[in-house]
């Protein structure tokens, strides 16, 4: 996780290179290699391997579960989380609290090709990035609840 090859009992994950990925990252792979959920709060809050190796034994042994994917289809229902955010849009439009714009200066020379490449390998890889919401019509939101 942190490309070292030892580490103290002691040493603070934190402060020897750890941040919320890794330690995302370490909760899942401990989780799944010693059979017990370890989440990312535990990591933070016992952050020397000492203290987790403490925490995971006073845990009770758990199978770990892979998140299956959804099956493919043409719609999928909305999350509670997007319902709220498709509300507080419908009822402030203006706002634009969760579109979160930044513009940069690029200084010398560009090559738009690796650019433009560049953003679509991350959209091709990140889903969340080819999310969209669209209207749908009676009929046709009754047809998807149906399947």
């Amino acid at each position: 996780m942190l490309g070292r090859e030892q580490i103290g009992i002691g040493e603070n994950f934190f402060e020897i290179g750890g941040h919320s990925l890794r330690a995302s990252a370490m909760a899942s792979a401990v989780s799944k290699e010693l059979n017990v959920d370890v989440r990312i709060g535990d990591i933070f809050r016992t952050s020397t391997i000492k203290a987790l190796s403490n925490l995971i034994q006073n845990k009770e042994i758990s199978s770990y579960k892979l998140i299956t994917p959804a099956d493919e289809r043409e719609y999928y229902p909305q999350s509670s989380a997007q319902k709220l955010l498709f509300i507080q849009n419908q009822m402030n439009p203006q706002d634009k609290t969760y579109n979160m714009p930044k513009g940069y200066f690029i200084n010398g020379e560009l090559d738009r090709n690796r650019f433009e490449l560049a953003f679509k390998s991350l959209i091709s890889r990140h889903e969340s990035l080819r999310t969209s919401f669209h209207w749908m019509t009676e009929n046709r939101y009754r047809e998807f609840i149906k399947t």
